[in-house]
């Protein structure tokens, strides 16, 4: 049993090393879907998302991620301006729609909604999703994981965004949500896989999704211990950025 288990994580890991960046975009709309202007009304960095089995392994792992928790959010915190003016570029080069900010909006209506750079969430190591300034959170992050479950099927965010389309008078809202992602680990955790996962959820003026996209880096195999093994996954965005803009300009106008 203990070869065969072996055998199972030697595969996945060579697999998962394997893996090479990849995007998709998914759209409610057969054609282009046409926008007069494109709010991007936030940029966020949510927690490192981290393995739970192989039960022993990944705990090895995760104890060496948490140790330097601390250092990981604040580099997080930093990227999130970073990645807005890297996402804005590329999609001002192929996307002929007007974008807006988050920062666009600073009516005393839109106060509300506004992040003030991050929100506490409930994950013992990683308590903070942080946003870009200016950015508005939409949404409850509560213990979740799930990207689908927090963004597609929440009637609560649906509600929000509703909400906040109608008290900002705009018919589409544009978020970005990004994430460390460790999707396997080696034996005794020695080692773990990792990579940067990019989201985009466009929904229109009642809440629903129109359009989502994400994009996922070639993970690289480090020891968990170092924050630069952090950072050079955090430092991928742009890679992200392009392919994504590239994808995107197929289905928005």
């Amino acid at each position: 049993m203990t070869k065969k288990i072996t055998v199972i994580l030697i595969a996945v890991l060579t697999l998962s090393s394997c893996i090479t960046t990849k995007v998709q975009v998914n759209s409610k709309y057969s054609g282009v879907i046409p926008l007069d202007t494109l709010n991007l009304v936030s940029i966020a960095y949510g927690p490192v998302v981290q393995p739970v089995i192989p039960l022993i392994d990944a705990a090895a792992f995760n104890g060496r991620t948490n140790k330097i928790a601390d250092q990981i959010l604040e580099e997080q915190k930093g990227m999130t301006d970073v990645y807005k003016k890297i996402l804005l570029r590329y999609l001002n080069k192929r996307v002929t729609t007007y974008i807006k900010t988050g920062d666009y909006f600073t009516c005393e209506v839109a106060e509300p909604f506004k992040a003030k750079e991050g929100i506490l969430i409930d994950n013992k190591n990683f308590p903070v999703v942080w946003f870009d300034e200016g950015g508005m959170n939409l949404w409850d992050y509560g213990k979740g994981t799930n990207v689908r479950d927090i963004f597609e099927s929440d009637p609560q965010l649906k509600s929000r965004i509703a909400h906040f389309a109608r008290e900002m008078n705009i018919n589409n809202v544009l978020v970005s949500f990004n994430r460390l992602a460790v999707i396997g680990v080696g034996m005794f955790g020695s080692t773990g896989n990792i990579r940067l996962e990019s989201y985009l959820y466009l929904y229109d003026a009642n809440g629903n999704v129109m359009m989502d996209a994400y994009g996922w880096t070639k993970p690289s195999s480090i020891g968990g211990r170092e924050i630069y093994e952090y950072q050079a996954q955090m430092d991928k965005f742009e890679e992200l950025a392009l392919l994504l803009s590239i994808e995107l300009v197929k289905h928005i106008r």
